[in-house]
């Protein structure tokens, strides 16, 4: 039986890009979307759209949907 994880898209980026060993400055690089906005969603301050969630998934070599 699967377990469902409970966290939310804010809390699964953040925990899979110290997985991968990248501070929020490298993924904001390789990405293309800015520290800050990297910084916002990891807290919740702000919503990531699906564009964003693709960009940062191809960033992380991971399925967008793993973070909505």
């Amino acid at each position: 039986m699967k377990t469902i994880d409970s966290k939310t898209s804010n809390e699964r980026l953040k925990h899979i890009r110290l997985k991968q060993g990248l501070t929020q400055v490298k993924l904001a690089t390789l990405s293309g979307i800015t520290q800050p906005n990297v910084a916002s969603y990891e807290s919740g301050s702000r919503t990531m759209g699906l564009n964003a969630a693709k960009k940062l998934a191809l960033a992380l070599q991971i399925d967008y949907k793993d973070l909505i």
